[in-house]
């Protein structure tokens, strides 16, 4: 009679422990290749928004200073390209007073104005202008702007999510008006999300002055500062380039962010984020661009 026999105890236990150590295995490769994916998503979603954003941007200020009617841009440029203040925009503008001018002039140009993940710091807010000098055109909002209206863009951060890690968005307001006779300027709202998860904008001015004992017109002098910095100055220099600086962040929460708890904004040296526990599972990287103006240098204005 034949005698069947099977696997002993120990036999068992040795192929259960082996199959349990090259599962184990496999479970590891698969979790860290899942972690470099989401890692590698994580970086690519903030090159995207960022790059790709800050192009659509750059686009428009590009056209800013169309048409104003002095080529070199400062506090005073009748439709300058840099709206600081109501002299910048139409000629009655500059005549509103009171609340109506302090309610108008919120919605401009000026530093410290917007929320931030940066600890003890507030996002710019910049506002530019053009004329659509060449025809069918869209402004930041997506709507059509008419020939030859000046269109007014202002770019801000909004709150998007208070719970957990604050969520933060730049986004775009447009108004459009034509001719010089204007005096209301809706820039309120919350206009068009151009780049999402920003967690602080910060915004330069690149001003250059003719320093010679006998001004030849030839700018030797160049320096950048905040808009705020740039009001407070005695004698206004021209405003011939803008920086722009954006900390973002990735969309969502990866197993492996950064420990990096400091960053550097332009300006803003080493500003340490809002101290929260989940901070180290984002991915966070600082964007900067600058942008030469048009006509920043004086040159005669000319439509592209």
């Amino acid at each position: 009679m034949n005698t069947v026999r099977g696997f002993t105890l120990l036999e068992l236990m040795i192929a259960l422990t082996l199959g349990l150590l090259i599962s184990a295995a496999a479970i590891q490769v698969f979790v860290t290749a899942n972690q470099g994916i989401n890692f590698q998503q994580g970086a690519a979603n903030i090159q995207n928004s960022g790059i790709f954003g800050l192009d659509y941007i750059v686009k428009d200020i590009r056209r800013s200073n169309i048409d104003s009617n002095q080529a070199a841009m400062t506090v005073d440029t009748q439709h300058g390209g840099i709206v600081l203040k109501a002299e910048n925009l139409t000629s009655v503008a500059s005549t509103l007073s009171g609340d109506v001018r302090t309610q108008l002039e919120s919605f401009l140009t000026t530093s410290a104005v917007g929320p931030s993940n940066l600890k003890d710091l507030k996002s710019d807010q910049l506002v530019i202008q053009y004329k659509n000098t060449i025809g069918s055109q869209y402004n930041c909002e997506g709507k059509r702007v008419l020939p030859n209206q000046f269109v007014v863009q202002r770019y801000f951060v909004k709150e998007e999510n208070a719970s957990g890690v604050k969520s933060f968005s730049l986004r775009c307001k447009a108004y459009e008006y034509s001719g010089d006779n204007e005096t209301v300027f809706n820039l309120s709202g919350d206009g068009e999300m151009l780049i999402p998860n920003v967690e602080h904008f910060r915004v330069l001015f690149g001003i250059a002055k003719d320093t010679g004992v006998s001004p030849d017109g030839v700018m030797d002098q160049f320096a950048y500062v905040s808009p705020s910095e740039y009001k407070k100055l005695a004698d206004k220099p021209q405003i011939v380039s803008i920086q722009m600086g954006i900390l973002l962040r990735s969309p969502e929460a990866v197993s492996k962010g950064t420990d990096k708890t400091s960053f550097t904004v332009l300006d803003l040296v080493n500003k340490e984020l809002i101290s929260h526990n989940s901070n180290s599972k984002y991915i966070r990287q600082v964007i900067t661009q600058t942008i030469a103006l048009r006509n920043g240098f004086g040159v005669k204005n000319q439509a592209e």
